[in-house]
């Protein structure tokens, strides 16, 4: 037993023996690193919101005073500006026209008789063959007339009015959307018979968080995208802004003027609006480059003579889950290590993998 433990003892002594010094101080194999060069570009930061395609107006109209629908247009017809949309029964306000033609005529004929009167018992009066009193009654009968004579004008204006609003004309070019009366149905005055809507107009309706209401220039260029066909794009500006928050959602309502190919986004499709807030020219680095120093965030910077790592603070605009956004720190063209940086240390000597940046 003791001659085994002597030669396993001897083998041992022999292994030790057998490494030479320039082995234990042989120097360890640099890291391999993979880099990226710090290259600046211009990065927006945007906004992006789902809303609805509206029409610039839609107006609902009606008629000035009561009456039978005599007839009216289709839906779907598109009109200009001026053209008939719908007819009352004409006759009442016809007979109204002829019965305030007659009062007019009937006060300037009372008119021209009293003027006659009063002029001749004027010129009675200065040869002394009338009373002063007779004159004073023959005048005031003279202003009587003239008054009955205004009044029954007007009472004709009104009656050329109230014909003229038997015939529903279009505010403004458009298309028929909706119909709420039909011929022979008896409307108010004010009740709501069409509707009419733009055709070559529309608005982006969004509701829109109190943070971007405040902060979102009025002047801004929305840049507007089809959810159903993104292939179909269209820009517009804010046209009206609500003043308060909905109640409910504590949103508010922005409309926006669509410009160029908005013909092609039909009314209540869903559209996607992106606002640019800001463009900035930062340095884009894969999330996985951040480290940290006594000041904050920092990134390894390798020099590419030496292949020396130097801990660099740097200033992050802004970040998400796959890059980080430098706005200063770095150098057009530096090397920034990317993996492992977790474990680099400052001053270590690594090496630039193969393929690296």
């Amino acid at each position: 037993m003791n001659i085994l433990r002597l030669g396993a003892f001897v083998l041992a002594a022999a292994a030790v023996a057998g490494c030479s010094p320039q082995e234990e101080a042989q120097p360890r194999a640099p890291r391999v690193v993979q880099v990226v060069e710090a290259r600046t570009e211009t990065v927006e930061q945007s906004f992006s919101q789902v809303g609805e395609i509206r029409p610039y107006h839609d107006t609902a109209l009606s008629f000035r005073l009561n009456g039978m629908l005599a007839t009216r247009l289709r839906l779907g017809e598109s009109v200009r500006e001026g053209d008939v949309l719908a007819v009352l029964d004409k006759r009442p306000a016809e007979n109204d026209l002829r019965a305030a033609r007659a009062e007019l005529a009937a006060a300037n004929a009372a008119l021209s008789l009293a003027t006659l009167s009063a002029e001749r018992q004027r010129a009675l009066f200065e040869r002394n063959a009338a009373a002063r009193a007779v004159v004073e009654d023959a005048d005031a009968n003279r202003a009587t007339a003239t008054a009955r004579v205004d009044a029954a004008t007007v009472a004709l204006e009104r009656a050329q009015d109230a014909l003229s609003y038997t015939e529903l004309r279009a505010p403004h070019e458009g298309t028929i959307s909706a119909v709420e009366a039909n011929q022979g149905e008896v409307v108010a005055a004010g009740q709501a018979v069409l509707r009419l809507v733009t055709e070559n107009r529309r608005h982006a309706v969004f509701d829109v968080p109190e943070v971007f209401y405040r902060t979102t220039p009025k002047a801004s260029v929305i840049t507007l995208r089809l959810v159903s066909d993104p292939a179909i794009t269209a820009t517009g500006t804010i046209d009206e802004v609500a003043p308060l928050a909905d109640r409910s959602t504590r949103s508010y309502r922005v409309k926006v003027a669509v410009e160029g190919n908005g013909a092609r986004m039909p009314f209540g499709a869903p559209v996607i609006g992106t606002l640019v807030l800001s463009k900035d020219e930062l340095v884009r680095l894969p999330a996985s480059a951040l480290t940290t120093s006594e000041t904050g965030s920092a990134v390894f910077v390798v020099d590419v003579q030496t292949g020396t790592l130097h801990r660099r603070p740097v200033e992050l605009a802004r970040f998400d889950e796959r890059s980080l956004y430098v706005s200063s720190g770095l150098q057009e063209g530096e090397r920034v290590a990317t993996t492992g940086v977790a474990k680099l240390r400052d001053g270590e000597q690594v090496r630039v993998a193969d393929g690296g940046k």
